[in-house]
């Protein structure tokens, strides 16, 4: 009973399940180019790092009324790839589809019909799977309303061990060929560090498995009465 609840317990901590954490630091490259940065309009890489939402978390909500837009220059498919700066294990990501100020109707270039793939190397990919995928990889965002102030739609998945993602857009809500949204935040399994070094990461679990089953052993040892 005791070896069951420590194997539990380690596992618990190895994986970090109640202490899923946003990514910082992720960058993001595209086929496409940003559309009129000058006029508002936001860059790639600052759909990532959390300009348009309140704060950092998946439960914030948007802020910027403006977010990035393809400038069409590549046609379909847009080819969005976002590098998480390190491997890690995640099991979900918050997305923010295109919105603006309810004068200004941008929802309606929001992404749509989306292939999203995970890579450890950026050369081998694999399709993601979940419930709420409709076939392997390939996954249909809500549209959004217009209005600052949108929730984040949480994308859950089985989970994977990765650094990289690719979102392969396919269609936007009016096919006008400038998908949109506002923001994308990865959260992560273990938020104690990227697994950069995963035998270093592990090392404070082998050590206290190595305590508490020992502990084990000389209770076990010890005369009864």
């Amino acid at each position: 009973m005791f070896k069951a609840v420590v194997a539990t317990c380690l596992l618990a901590l190895s994986t970090a399940l109640c202490q899923a954490a946003p990514i910082v630091g992720v960058t993001g490259t595209s086929n496409t180019g940003d559309f009129n940065t000058a006029s508002g309009f936001s860059t790639l890489n600052e759909t990532l790092d959390f300009t348009n939402i309140s704060g950092n978390d998946l439960t914030d909500t948007t802020t910027n009324g403006f977010g990035w837009f393809s400038d069409g220059s590549a046609g379909y498919p847009v080819i969005n790839t976002y590098d998480l700066g390190g491997v890690y294990s995640l099991a979900r990501f918050g997305f923010w589809n295109a919105s603006a100020p309810d004068s200004t109707p941008l929802a309606a270039f929001g992404l749509r019909d989306v292939v999203i793939e995970w890579s450890l190397d950026n050369v081998n990919y694999n399709p993601l799977t979940g419930a709420g995928f409709s076939l392997v990889g390939l996954y249909t965002f809500a549209q959004s309303s217009d209005g600052q102030g949108q929730p984040a739609e949480i994308v859950n998945f089985g989970a994977v061990t990765a650094q990289y993602f690719r979102f392969t857009v396919l269609t936007d809500y009016n096919n006008a060929g400038f998908p949109s949204y506002q923001a994308l935040v990865f959260d992560s399994l273990d938020p104690s560090a990227p697994e950069l070094n995963p035998a270093a990461a592990t090392l404070p679990f082998a050590f206290m498995a190595t305590l508490l089953l020992a502990g084990a052993t000389r209770r076990k040892s010890l005369p009864l009465g």
